[in-house]
């Protein structure tokens, strides 16, 4: 996923409470060299709309400290660019999402976690009707396997 897929994701999804946060990052092969300033100016072109961090470090010794939880907590350091996280409205890390994991695969990740709190935390006024029709429309693709 890149700024283009993040942007569609977040213009897509972000109204229903998908928070994406940005962190750039310089530790791969300079992939984001610039200033604060030149990486705002920089994803313009993207129309980025999600929030977007001061530029850190995620791996090392000067790791920021939420990468140095979020990679303690999900496997290991970041191997690249992009590397994604899902972490739910208690701060809790609950999927790790490599660099060229697909979006649908995240979606279906989503889906199946806000699902299975929704069953969990189920009371009588839960409508299954109206979330069977939502499911009935989401189709992802055969190799889509949720949270991997």
């Amino acid at each position: 996923m890149t700024y283009i897929q993040l942007t569609e994701f977040y213009s897509k999804y972000g109204s229903a409470g998908l928070r994406i946060i940005g962190f750039p990052c310089n530790q791969f092969k300079n992939q984001e060299p610039g200033t604060e300033a030149e990486i705002k100016e920089f994803v313009k072109q993207f129309n980025v709309a999600f929030d977007l961090t001061s530029k850190i470090d995620v791996n090392g010794n000067n790791a920021h400290p939420l990468w140095k939880y979020l990679t303690t907590k999900m496997g290991g350091e970041i191997e690249w660019n992009f590397v994604k996280f899902l972490i739910d409205k208690n701060g809790q890390p609950i999927a790790r999402f490599g660099v060229d994991r697909d979006p649908i695969v995240i979606l279906s990740c989503l889906v199946f976690h806000i699902l299975f709190h929704l069953l969990y935390n189920c009371n009588s006024s839960f409508d299954f009707r109206k979330w069977r029709r939502i499911l009935k429309s989401f189709s992802p693709r055969k190799s889509a396997i949720p949270c991997q």
